[in-house]
């Protein structure tokens, strides 16, 4: 009761959050019952099983993360979501190639696309292909509404990168340069502790990709602090930390043997020991 006269009265407050965002949620219903009722052959039916659908979609974009495919082994036995399953909304397969009105007010995502009615088959393999593939994304927390429809921009209707023949060229010799160097490592240090990126190589080309991108936007200087794992490679190949300096290290050395002044060590592990 107590919790009830405290949202009773912040609503009666002018300009509170809660009041602020009940209104927006009234705005909403009003935008999707004023379109569906002046829209042809929308009944009362239509709307009910509409806004069954948005709860659906809004339960892949809180818990789709819950249900994509990160594990490559298959060893985590893992619950998916009630919230998941359509039949939660009372559809079940009869209704796939069933055409819903879903609206076409101002909203991001493939929701904000032209095409106000859809077959329900499409709409759920979108969102399984958005929020349950090998990325699983978790968003729906933030509070900044700007931000959050942002990333469901980005996440929903996604724009592959087009790469020239020449780009794609580099991308490759980098991969190329992380790929050797952790097997390098692994045939001349064979017993040395290395903390290694083998089966994440693509880190590599992945962060210069993302180091020259901030050089053209006029970024300067960037920190990193990283993990054990793939530093060393980090170091050498993003960084440009010389390789002989770095193989040095393995060897017990500090510095190399022609490069006085370059680095002047404490005896830390070669994985702590980090450059500039």
């Amino acid at each position: 009761m107590g919790l009830a006269v405290f949202i009773s009265k912040s609503y009666r407050e002018p300009g509170s959050k809660i009041r602020i965002a009940w209104m927006n949620h009234g705005q909403f219903f009003r935008n999707f019952v004023g379109q569906a009722t002046t829209s042809p052959g929308i009944s009362g039916q239509t709307i009910q099983e509409s806004m069954r659908l948005l709860l659906l979609v809004r339960a892949y974009q809180v818990y789709g993360h819950m249900k994509a495919k990160i594990d490559p082994l298959g060893l985590e036995e893992r619950r998916i979501p009630d919230d998941l399953d359509p039949a939660l909304y009372g559809f079940s397969e009869a209704d796939l190639d069933r055409e819903f009105f879903i609206g076409v007010w101002r909203m991001s995502g493939f929701l904000s696309e032209n095409r106000p009615v859809q077959t329900l088959r499409a709409i759920l393999t979108r969102l399984e292909q958005a929020y349950c593939g090998n990325i699983g994304y978790e968003y729906m927390h933030i509070a900044d509404r700007e931000k959050c429809n942002w990333l469901r921009d980005k996440i929903e209707t996604p724009s592959p990168t087009q790469y020239s023949r020449d780009r794609r060229e580099v991308i490759l010799d980098r991969l190329i340069w992380s790929t050797q160097f952790e097997n390098f490592l692994a045939a001349k240090w064979t017993a040395a502790k290395r903390f290694g990126l083998e089966g994440c190589e693509t880190l590599i080309p992945g962060m210069k990709e993302m180091f020259d991108r901030s050089a053209d936007l006029g970024v300067e200087s960037i920190v990193i602090g990283m993990s054990h794992r793939g530093r060393l490679n980090v170091l050498g190949n993003v960084v440009r930390k010389p390789l002989r300096q770095i193989f040095s290290e393995f060897s017990g050395g500090t510095k190399p043997v022609d490069e006085v002044g370059l680095y002047t060590g404490t005896g830390d592990v070669k994985y702590h020991l980090g450059t500039s």
